[in-house]
């Protein structure tokens, strides 16, 4: 006798069973898992976009409106009276003095147009610095742009130059929330390196009369050049190299308290101890790095 065999099939009103459902459930949750990583990474992606172009946009306008006011500087002339202009990189004892706060690693400083001050000739000391503040555990490194009228510089002016100091540069250029940001220039920039050259693009690293002084320029000690021509003063470099090192605003908020100063010794190191900064800072930091550089031309120079 032959048993006949019998499929079983569902009847078009059956529900699912258990195991379908508990099967069809996993799969749509793996397909929801799937979908939001994706989602999670394209937003992560997007965000260190806008992050990195920020940061692009921020140092290459820093360095712009920097290196259009440097063209701009007064140039002291030879026979001048008076306190004539005078332009200064990275300034150390005895001329000023300077909080290490300040120097990451140089500052920068001379006299621009500045309307308004017909008595003072219209010029202002200005200067650019690096200022590490924040809460304690917690930095925070802004760029200070300082900007003094030559008739208030009068209330501070004494021939040994004592006033231009770290409590100068406090009242001027604060930059901190309790006097309204006063002297902030941009934020998001760690450090700032600057170079003077000379005609051949070479770094000059001594005055005038010969002493090396490796970063710091002063117009008033002149300098001599790769070729050991002597330029006396007052002297403009013919150019200057700036970098700043900037970061993003992935880590905004995140840097440590107890970062490294970065290190300048010697102008012809440049590249080095830029770099030398940057391998150093935690790996947590160092991807949202960027370094900004602009050499700047000063066609009149003597």
């Amino acid at each position: 006798m032959n048993r006949s065999h019998r499929t079983r099939s569902r009847c078009p009103g059956a529900a699912f069973t258990l195991v379908e459902l508990l099967l069809a459930m996993a799969v749509l949750a793996l397909m929801l898992v799937l979908a939001m990583r994706i989602a999670t990474h394209t937003l992560a992606l997007t965000e260190r976009g806008i992050a990195g172009a920020d940061s692009r946009f921020n140092g290459r306008v820093s360095l712009d409106f920097l290196a259009s006011e440097l063209q701009q500087a007064a140039k002291p002339r030879p026979g001048q009276a008076g306190n004539r202009p005078r332009f200064l990189v990275a300034p150390g004892k005895p001329l000023a003095d300077l909080d290490d706060s300040l120097c990451h690693p140089h500052t920068l400083f001379f006299f621009s147009p500045a309307e308004g001050d017909a008595a003072g000739g219209n010029l202002a000391f200005t200067g650019y610095f690096v200022r590490w503040g924040g809460a304690p555990g917690h930095l925070e490194p802004l760029l200070c742009r300082s900007s003094v009228p030559v008739t208030t510089m009068g209330a501070y002016y004494q021939p040994d130059q004592s006033w231009f100091n770290t409590a100068f540069l406090n009242i001027h250029a604060p930059g901190t929330a309790a006097e309204n940001f006063r002297g902030l220039f941009s934020e998001r920039i760690l450090a700032m390196w600057v170079r003077a050259l000379d005609w051949q693009g070479r770094s000059i690293t001594r005055n005038a009369a010969g002493a090396e002084v490796g970063y710091a320029f002063d117009s008033e000690a002149g300098y001599m050049d790769g070729d050991d021509r002597v330029f006396h003063p007052p002297a403009f470099p013919p150019a200057l190299e700036v970098a700043l090192v900037v970061f993003d605003e992935a880590v905004a908020g995140r840097l440590p308290g107890n970062l490294a100063s970065p290190s300048a010794k010697s102008p012809v190191a440049f590249d080095t101890e830029i770099k030398a900064f940057v391998a150093g800072l935690p790996d947590s930091i160092r991807p949202s790095i960027t370094v900004y550089r602009r050499h700047i031309s000063f066609l009149t120079a003597p």
